[in-house]
């Protein structure tokens, strides 16, 4: 379903990293086989590593002229539109370099709150230690901004991982949120 969704995307140019973190289980093997587009690479863990080393592993693989990353788990999947509203805030707003949406339910209840949309917040105040900001979001982040900032996830913390890796970001830059649901999860 993950996949699916990028493949209906509505904006086109894409390309889609997969890391497989589950290198003994073969009902993975059909999958496998039926990928016949070139923008979809797979690439599978040796052994099972988690999902931090994954997420690194996959930031290690994206191609050299990578200019934006979204990260998106195999339990969620975007809005046909998702990409395309990304492209589109890029294009709006050329100075800014990471862009935040919303995860939301099926039922369209989002799971991300921001007091308002079309504006920029701090990650470290505003979202760790104010908490004005709440919630899973969808994130797009500029290639140069993980690779300035040298971010990257964290091997030994298994719970609330991200925030060590979008802090190191946040270090350098404010998050420019756009109220849009384009994650959708069942979770």
């Amino acid at each position: 379903r993950a996949v699916t969704s990028l493949l209906n995307q509505t904006y086109k140019d894409w390309e889609l990293i997969i890391i497989n973190d589950s290198p003994t289980d073969n009902s993975y093997e059909p999958f496998v086989t039926s990928i016949n587009d070139p923008r979809i690479h797979y690439h599978v863990n040796d052994i099972n590593k988690g999902v931090n080393f994954s997420r690194n592993y996959g930031l290690s693989k994206l191609s050299a002229d990578s200019k934006w990353v979204v990260f998106l788990d195999d339990d969620d999947y975007l809005a046909p539109d998702a990409l395309s509203t990304f492209h589109n805030l890029i294009l709006l707003n050329p100075k800014e370099k990471w862009f935040l949406t919303n995860r939301a339910k099926v039922n369209g209840e989002p799971l991300t709150r921001f007091p308002k949309s079309d504006s920029t917040y701090r990650y470290a105040f505003d979202y760790l230690i104010t908490k004005r900001c709440k919630g899973d979001a969808t994130h797009c982040i500029e290639t140069k901004l993980i690779t300035h900032s040298k971010a990257t996830f964290s091997n030994y913390v298994k719970q609330g991982e991200e925030w060590f890796f979008f802090y190191q970001i946040g270090l350098n830059t404010k998050i420019y949120y756009h109220d849009h649901n384009s994650t959708i999860t069942d979770g």
